[in-house]
């Protein structure tokens, strides 16, 4: 093997340990604990985790959709001091939505106004943290938000709202409905599916996936929200982080609880 051969090979290997390692780094997880490289409280057991974008009240962030589009949605989550955490039950905060179409034209902006609680305080508590690192697990209930235009549009301003006291900082994640030609083309969506998959997607109907109709299939897959991005360049244009949800294990809060309990 030549030096040039050599090099190459290395650098093909160190470009896949790296494409593998942030993979593995935001797929999705349904278990684990907060041990030795773990995240969130001791005892917390992962179910979930997104990326997250920070709003900032001086500059905007901006979202491009994939095609035009009609509708956008938008998932707000506040981070609450952690001083005001055990002292308040809910706080208040706001945002700002310009919507713009191909070419750079406002056709609608929005002030959205909402309220995030704490979980445990809830009259039916949730028994859910959301965690994030650097900041601690000191995060409200999330809202959502759905914007509709007659004029369809392709990119999505949102810029923060000054915040109640208490509230440290927001961040969103923005969606489209998944974009899909016609019937046959959704179906085979459906389909491509594996079976834990499709019966994640159907688990609102009444009846066992096998059971639904290719009409009903194809309506799952048309009214799917996919998550989009912002543009523009990290720690310049954006900020981003990654939310972890998931629920406390038994045994952190009961010290006599079966240590194996899942």
């Amino acid at each position: 093997m030549t030096l040039s051969s050599l090099l190459r090979a290395i650098c093909l290997s160190l470009v896949a340990t790296a494409a593998a390692l942030a993979a593995w780094s935001l797929s999705p997880q349904t278990t684990g604990t907060a041990g030795a490289g773990a995240v969130g409280p001791e005892g917390m057991h992962l179910r979930s985790r997104a990326l997250v974008y920070r709003l900032d009240e001086r500059r905007a962030t901006r979202f491009v959709f994939s095609q035009p589009v009609t509708l956008a949605r938008v998932l707000s989550t506040p981070l609450i001091e952690p001083s005001e955490w055990e002292a308040g039950a809910a706080w208040s905060y706001g945002y700002r939505v310009t919507l713009f179409d191909d070419g750079g034209v406002v056709v609608g902006s929005r002030d959205i106004y909402s309220t995030g609680a704490n979980p445990a305080k809830l009259e039916r508590p949730i028994d859910l943290v959301r965690y994030i690192r650097g900041f601690g697990n000191s995060i409200a209930t999330q809202d959502q938000a759905v914007f509709e235009s007659a004029i369809p549009f392709t990119a999505m301003d949102i810029v923060g709202l000054s915040p109640a006291e208490g509230v440290a900082a927001i961040d969103v994640r923005a969606y489209e409905l998944r974009p899909v030609l016609n019937d046959a083309a959704a179906i085979a969506t459906y389909r491509r599916r594996s079976d834990a998959e499709r019966r994640d997607l159907v688990r609102a109907n009444a009846f066992p996936e096998e059971y639904i109709t290719d009409m009903e299939r194809r309506n799952v897959v048309i009214n799917q929200w996919r998550p989009i991005g912002p543009s523009g360049i990290l720690g310049q244009d954006y900020d981003m982080s990654v939310l972890y949800t998931g629920v406390m294990h038994p045994a952190a809060n009961d010290p006599g609880a079966d240590a194996g309990e899942q």
